[in-house]
């Protein structure tokens, strides 16, 4: 108890220095229209705003603040409920199209400095350049910015997940035609859909994300498959606490990782049939040959070619007779392969096992073929019953997994579909004494004869990808 009561003081003691980094950077906003000059306060403000961070950044490799809806969010908390308490600070991150504002660690009082004069100057002079290319210009490598497109406000909020989901489809896609076609991939679109993920899952949650796989029915299985596990690398990376750049590069990996599979026809993935010794071949050589392929693009960082050679191998070991150490981008890329994918096999070359039959076969497998972290991270993520399981309640009811438990990886939120009207629970609910759990999950059900669970979230998708759910 005494463990749990530190750790909520720590929570509200970040929250607290969350919401006064916000009014510091008001303060700074505030000064600088009232004195075109660099006015006296501003030194002291961003002295006070480094300290802030300086504490903040003892816990986390970086201070993200993301500004959807006209509102500002901080660690998926809407911390500023009444706006005009930052209103300069949110008319300068309107006026510059900011969607998600990041510190990194290590960053100084005089880039703080420099980071408001650039905002400021945007906001009064808009350049034709970004505010992250300004940024880079003025060699302040340590405030990360991602920002709307031109024409198109942040204040409107982030696209809806299906429309990210859909997006990034078509990307992947594009791209492996064009490594195929011996053209350059074009790796810009890819990044700003890691930058659009990673933004929305720090500022509203991961959790309805992990739905999105089961609407990816229909599109080409290689892509869907690509873009399931970035968003599994993207959730996972954020439970490891990576900083936002090595997020966008982990996310863009993802994307590519199985570039090879474009010289695999897709009928194979969607016919189940089995293979002969010859196309065995080919499906195993698609590691290969997305190293290959990603190698001869010199857009393309060298690192994202060396994670698609490597992303089947045991992380657990190097290579035999390889100079390569697997660090942490493969151990949760590899994970995160397996999960979504499941099992190849000589008879099915693209078999989908349950993905709780696939949770505990990595379980099992932990320390041998899964590095550790990475599978307690994976439950933590997804937990004992992931999103889109079938399951019976201990009343009788049947229900589908819409959302992961935040607090116990037992008790999920699950989607009564066969009630009359539309009822997600909480099973972590507690009955009107406060002494035991309401609901529980008696047993997961195997797939059912005219039961297409996908079929069902996909004809109930904007209710179940709401946040608000």
């Amino acid at each position: 108890m005494a463990a749990g009561a530190r750790r909520s003081r720590a929570s509200l003691d970040r929250l607290g220095r969350l919401g006064s980094c916000l009014g510091l950077m008001n303060r700074a906003f505030d000064g600088l229209q009232r004195d075109a000059k660099t006015p006296a306060e501003l030194p002291d403000i961003a002295a006070k705003l480094h300290a802030e961070l300086t504490a903040l950044h003892a816990q986390t490799a970086d201070v993200g603040f993301a500004f959807l809806g006209g509102r500002l969010y901080a660690e998926c908390t809407a911390v500023s409920a009444e706006a005009s308490e930052h209103q300069l600070l949110l008319e300068r991150l309107a006026h510059c199209r900011v969607k998600y504002l990041a510190f990194m660690k290590g960053v100084s009082a005089e880039d703080l400095l420099g980071f408001f004069r650039l905002m400021d100057d945007e906001a009064k002079r808009p350049s034709p350049e970004p505010l992250a290319g300004r940024l880079a210009h003025a060699k302040i490598e340590t405030v990360r910015v991602v920002q709307s497109p031109p024409g198109d406000s942040p204040a409107a909020g982030l696209r809806s997940p299906w429309d990210w989901y859909k997006t990034a489809v078509a990307e992947v896609d594009g791209a492996q035609v064009r490594i195929l076609a011996e053209q350059k991939a074009g790796i810009q679109p890819l990044t700003a859909l890691a930058d659009e993920l990673i933004t929305a899952m720090r500022a509203t949650g991961r959790e309805r994300f992990l739905l999105l796989p089961l609407l990816g029915r229909g599109m080409d299985p290689h892509v869907v498959h690509s873009v399931n596990v970035a968003i599994l690398c993207c959730a996972l990376g954020e439970l490891h606490k990576l900083d936002f750049e090595q997020l966008r590069t982990l996310c863009t990996a993802a994307f590519l990782h199985d570039a090879g599979r474009c010289i695999v026809p897709v009928e194979w993935a969607r016919e189940q049939a089995r293979l002969t010794g010859f196309e065995r071949v080919v499906v195993h050589q698609h590691s290969t040959w997305g190293f290959l392929l990603l190698g001869r693009d010199r857009e393309i960082p060298r690192e994202l070619a060396v994670l698609a050679a490597y992303h089947h191998s045991n992380p657990m070991r190097s290579p035999k007779g390889q100079m390569y150490e697997p660090d942490v981008f493969h151990r949760i890329l590899h994970i995160a392969d397996a999960y979504d994918l499941s099992v190849f096999d000589d008879r099915r070359y693209w078999r989908k096992h349950r993905q709780d039959r696939m949770l505990k076969s990595i379980l099992r497998g932990r320390g041998r073929r899964y590095d550790p972290t990475a599978a307690k991270l994976l439950v933590n993520c997804v937990g004992y019953h992931p999103v889109g399981s079938l399951v019976r309640l201990d009343d009788g009811r049947r229900a589908v997994v819409v959302r992961p438990g935040a607090c116990n990886p037992e008790r999920p939120k699950v989607w009564l579909f066969e009630e009359q009207h539309f009822q997600v629970v909480d099973l972590m609910e507690l009955d009107a004494a406060g002494l035991r759990f309401v609901r529980g999950v008696r047993d997961v059900l195997a797939p059912e004869p005219g039961l297409d669970v996908g079929r069902l979230v996909a004809d109930n998708a904007e209710q179940l990808l709401s946040d608000s759910l």
